[in-house]
């Protein structure tokens, strides 16, 4: 049994790895979070991701994202959320990269140690926690995954709850390893991305890469 549960495990983290490295709106979320804000911001998206992957695995257990999946409207309402999410993230980025680019001057000495910068307010923090938490909790593909993808690492004769926690607890995990590195790489980048020009391209890009997402997951239909 304890070889089964043992192969399972090491079966699903390295699967979980893989898609997590996979690019989507939350890793372009986290380095943009990481370019403008720094490590403390980026930071808060990556435990507000992670925080909405633990809603999502209680969902699981509760019956709720499996509810999600199958049921159309559900689908549908979860996914439309998420696509006015993603749009908003996208039109926030495009249309506020001109007004933002000269304050990222200042960031980028703050993210160097240039200057002497005052401590962040905690809110900031949260106000970034937030931001992670409804990208990820309004995907309604990540509900998918809790309910297709867990399932084949659960053992049989397992308890199929207690084992959905452990795998989410994972997922957390795994999400934290790989956003928090991503958040240590981009940051001493800040001074070299947060140029004028550079930040107004990489907002640009990102916005409009937001918008691609936004329109894959209007044209998502429930998965069969």
């Amino acid at each position: 049994m304890f070889s089964h549960i043992f192969s399972s495990l090491t079966a699903y983290l390295l699967t979980s790895f893989l898609l997590t490295l996979t690019p989507g709106p939350d890793a372009l979320l986290v380095m943009r979070t990481s370019i403008t804000g720094g490590r403390r911001k980026g930071l808060g998206v990556v435990c507000g991701i992670a925080s909405a992957w633990l809603l999502w695995g209680l969902a699981a257990m509760g019956g709720l994202s499996a509810l999600v999946v199958v049921s159309k409207t559900g689908f549908q309402l979860l996914k439309w959320i998420g696509v006015l999410y993603l749009v908003w993230l996208a039109l926030r980025m495009l249309f506020n990269s001109a007004q933002t680019a000269p304050m990222l001057n200042l960031e980028s000495e703050a993210l160097t140690g240039a200057g002497s910068p005052g401590p962040e307010p905690a809110s900031g923090f949260w106000a970034s926690w937030r931001q992670g938490l409804l990208a990820t909790l309004t995907n309604p593909f990540v509900g998918l995954m809790v309910c297709a993808f867990f399932p084949q690492f659960i053992p049989p004769g397992s308890n199929i709850a207690a084992f959905t926690l452990l795998l989410t607890l994972l997922q957390m995990a795994v999400a934290l390893v790989v956003f928090g590195s991503l958040v240590v790489l981009t940051v001493p980048l800040g001074r070299f991305l947060t140029r004028p020009s550079v930040a107004r391209a990489f907002d640009w890009v990102t916005g409009l890469l937001l918008l691609a997402f936004s329109v894959k997951l209007a044209l998502a239909t429930v998965p069969r």
